[in-house]
């Protein structure tokens, strides 16, 4: 007895093969999918990340974004509630923080990123973004406020979602352009920040460290928070970012930890440098005949006690 493999870049032949029969399960079953699962008698399950939620970062280097009104702005023009009933199902649960409820670190942050369209436009006007040119987008000094957010491929629905956005933010004035290509054009896209402002991203990993492997600037760097570059002068750096971290990951005290991942997440967001949107799963449908299936802390599979019994 074994287990067989077969992958597959077209999620439309994945989810076939597992609806046909010819395949006797199927990750990352995408969320207009669940109700075709369910429907024809498939068991669908779905596992918290536990990590970091899913979420867009503010690159505060670019010129467009160093104005924290400007970022506390996009904040409360995105609905995030219209995000999740729109395009997802309850597997994806509103963030109420920039951790999971179930990860390590994990702080209540419920209510900071209200969705306030008025107090948007308020924000933008008093940022002196308050002319708009023919097309009703806000500019300053002869420049719109133009910024373009990646597609994060590995996430679920990602282009999706920043379309959304995208119109969301058309409503208050700002010009959101979706970075195209593939997963290579994605990633090194996303080093550069004129070419990405806002970064779509999340990370499952059950532990303290996670808020330093996706925030640090020698790790995923999802700010471009590094000294040196080209694009960006070393006194925009914002280095208490890399100093909370620093203070995170030399703490051995299980509790002095938890404080040191809460004052991270408390600082990060009283910056307006991210939006958490969900709490993003990992998705798997089975035949019926297959039981014992289950996962470890991040949703990845374990098939160590998974047996099959009955028809497929």
């Amino acid at each position: 007895d074994g287990i067989d493999y077969l992958t597959n870049n077209e999620y439309s032949v994945r989810i076939g093969a597992v609806l046909s029969g010819q395949a006797d399960g199927v990750r990352d079953v995408q969320a207009p999918d669940e109700s075709r699962v369910t429907e024809q008698g498939l068991r669908l399950y779905a596992k918290a990340t536990n990590g970091i939620n899913n979420s867009i970062n503010f690159r505060f280097r670019h010129d467009l974004l160093a104005d924290i009104d400007v970022r506390r702005a996009l904040i409360a023009a995105i609905d995030r509630q219209e995000i999740v009933d729109k395009l997802f199902t309850p597997n994806y649960p509103l963030a109420t923080g920039l951790l999971a409820k179930g990860a390590m670190g994990y702080v209540d942050q419920s209510g900071s990123w209200d969705f306030d369209p008025d107090r948007a436009n308020r924000l933008l006007d008093e940022a002196g973004w308050s002319d708009r040119n023919g097309h009703g987008y806000r500019v300053k000094d002869g420049q719109p406020l133009a910024l373009t957010v990646n597609i994060a491929l590995p996430q679920p629905r990602s282009n999706e979602v920043q379309t959304l956005i995208q119109q969301q933010l058309r409503r208050v004035g700002v010009r959101l352009s979706i970075n195209p290509g593939d997963q290579s054009k994605q990633t090194l896209d996303a080093l550069e920040l004129d070419t990405v402002q806002i970064y779509h991203s999340m990370v499952a990993r059950a532990d303290f460290d996670n808020l330093r492997s996706n925030y640090s600037s020698v790790n995923r760097d999802v700010f471009l928070n590094g000294v040196g570059r080209a694009d960006a002068d070393d006194d925009s750096v914002d280095a208490k970012v890399d100093e909370l971290l620093e203070t995170l990951a030399s703490e051995p005290n299980h509790e002095k930890r938890q404080e040191a991942a809460e004052a991270v997440q408390n600082y990060l967001v009283d910056q307006a440098y991210v939006l958490p949107f969900f709490e993003e799963p990992q998705v798997f449908a089975f035949r019926r005949r297959v039981h014992g299936f289950a996962t470890e802390p991040v949703g990845r599979p374990d098939f160590y006690s998974t047996w099959l019994a009955g028809e497929k």
